[in-house]
């Protein structure tokens, strides 16, 4: 199965992580897009962007699942009773939430009152593509992925690499901002730990109290299952760093270094972790 898996594992990555920087650079520079002034001005606009082309590129990915791509205009069509439909709804929601915004931009449409209608719009979408996508898969023939670990393994995915690309991004373009970087930094750390007790204690096919550990694991799950922990607490433990380091020197070179290389291995982690998802798909029943 999972060779033939690999459109969806890109696309509910990019679409989790585009979801993911929409909600937390709204949550942490809401003041600026608030005010539309600042000089976090710029950070809202790339992270802006940045969501856009996630949302655009996974619903690109998502062609490459279907068997007819030509019919593709036809994936809602049964909105009312099937949740792969109402999937691709709200994916269309957030994509034109993200494009609007983007457009009152540069389009320099005033209002205030319409900024907020639309920022609700989106990140409320966001919320229910995820949700959607995740009782896609909470199948109760597939008891290795029934779980709440595959909802909240999904928010978490979208909340770790938004907040990961968002720290890069103000990195890149307020690198003296200490206590930005450190907040955002201290953020995804705490992520980081969440979704690796997600994974340990429940995750699909591996954790602890999984109902997939009812099944014989496979020796190569067992070893994504040690590479995906050891990316994302590697990953942890550079953010720590950094932040340690910018508490004492704030050196700007060693900062940008130390955060791509942290963000890398927390989304190999995420990466790995979603491989071992679809991998440990064992059906049960008819």
């Amino acid at each position: 199965m999972l060779k033939n898996e690999w459109p969806l594992l890109v696309f509910t990555l990019l679409s989790q992580a585009g979801v993911g920087i929409f909600w937390v650079s709204r949550i942490f520079f809401i003041r600026s897009i608030r005010n539309n002034t600042g000089k976090y001005k710029g950070v809202v606009k790339t992270s802006l962007w940045m969501s856009f082309v996630l949302i655009m590129s996974s619903a690109f990915f998502s062609l490459f699942h279907l068997g007819r791509p030509e019919r593709a205009y036809l994936a809602v069509s049964h909105i009312f009773s099937s949740r792969l439909s109402q999937e691709i709804f709200w994916l269309i929601w957030v994509g034109a939430g993200t494009a609007l915004l983007l457009l009152r931009i540069y389009g320099k449409i005033p209002g205030r009152k319409l900024r907020f209608i639309l920022e609700i719009f989106t990140g409320a979408g966001g919320i229910m593509l995820i949700w959607t996508m995740s009782r896609l898969y909470m199948i109760p023939t597939v008891p290795v992925w029934n779980t709440a670990a595959t909802l909240s393994a999904f928010y978490l995915t979208a909340l770790i690499s938004g907040s990961g690309i968002l720290l890069i991004i103000v990195i890149r373009k307020h690198p003296y901002d200490s206590p930005k970087i450190l907040k955002l930094a201290g953020f995804t750390s705490v992520f980081v730990v969440l979704q690796t007790v997600n994974f340990s204690l429940w995750g699909p096919g591996w954790g602890l109290f999984a109902a997939g550990n009812r099944m014989l694991m496979i020796s190569l799950l067992q070893g994504a299952a040690g590479f995906r922990l050891s990316f994302s607490l590697a990953g942890m433990f550079l953010l720590l760093l950094m932040q340690h380091r910018l508490k004492k020197a704030g050196k700007d070179g060693f900062i940008r270094k130390i955060s791509a290389a942290a963000l890398w291995l927390i989304l190999l982690g995420e990466l790995t972790g979603r491989w071992i998802f679809y991998a440990a798909f064992h059906q049960i029943g008819l």
